[in-house]
């Protein structure tokens, strides 16, 4: 966003390995932080506590993230036998309780270790008075309701310069400046960060001497 916006918030870019945290104030950039865990930090702590292959584990980690049983084992227009077994191989698997148990443990513990390595990420912005009070998540680890859950009701953030406790919800288009949903369908919350990266390149390239050919092209992606 440029400064002609007055858009402040907390984006938390969960990844795979990393969460990326930038800090946004009146529409500038205060600056960007980054620690070491990911979504794929909860899907080997459920794997290690449960005994499941990774690849169970994460489909029972994005199963409880809100993606549906037919998103995750449906490759084909007509389901196959090894897909059905994959559904009820998951869908047995949330029905044993103490199985069960241990994954939302898994989830819990690691959300803590989150939190803490979001306090100090946080902690790291001298130059910001007080800290913008709306978290937006993207990523495709910002589905995880239990994640989300803590940062809204939890006291993380206490001892940090929030005026107040900060709100908290998934990243949509409408929350960036410049993006424009032009399509009947609504824009993912784990495929936002790739579009505000294209629209970050098409606003560098604008002021640049590169090809109307290539701003075309990332243009084009945009309204794709």
């Amino acid at each position: 966003p440029s400064r002609k916006s007055n858009f402040s918030a907390i984006v938390m870019d969960i990844g795979g390995g990393t969460t990326d945290i930038a800090v946004v104030d009146d529409g500038g950039v205060e600056g960007t932080k980054m620690f070491g865990i990911g979504g794929r930090s909860f899907t080997h702590q459920i794997a290690t506590r449960t005994g499941l292959d990774y690849d169970t584990a994460e489909a029972v980690k994005l199963q409880l993230g809100g993606v549906s049983l037919d998103q995750l084992t449906l490759k084909h227009k007509e389901e196959t036998v090894a897909e059905a077994e994959k559904k009820n191989e998951i869908q047995q698997i949330l029905a044993t309780p103490e199985r069960a148990k241990k994954i939302n443990t898994a989830i819990s513990d690691n959300v803590e270790v989150w939190l803490g390595g979001v306090a100090v990420a946080l902690e790291d912005f001298p130059l910001v008075e007080a800290l913008p009070t709306r978290i937006l998540l993207c990523g495709g680890g910002a589905g995880l309701a239990s994640l989300q859950e803590a940062l809204a009701t939890s006291d993380w953030y206490t001892d940090l310069p929030f005026s107040r406790r900060p709100l908290v919800h998934l990243l949509d288009d409408v929350d960036i400046p410049g993006i424009e949903n032009a399509t009947t369908e609504d824009l993912d919350y784990s495929f936002i960060t790739a579009f505000g990266l294209l629209r970050v390149a098409i606003d560098t390239l604008a002021g640049t001497d590169e090809p109307a050919g290539l701003r075309a092209k990332l243009a084009k992606l945009l309204q794709n």
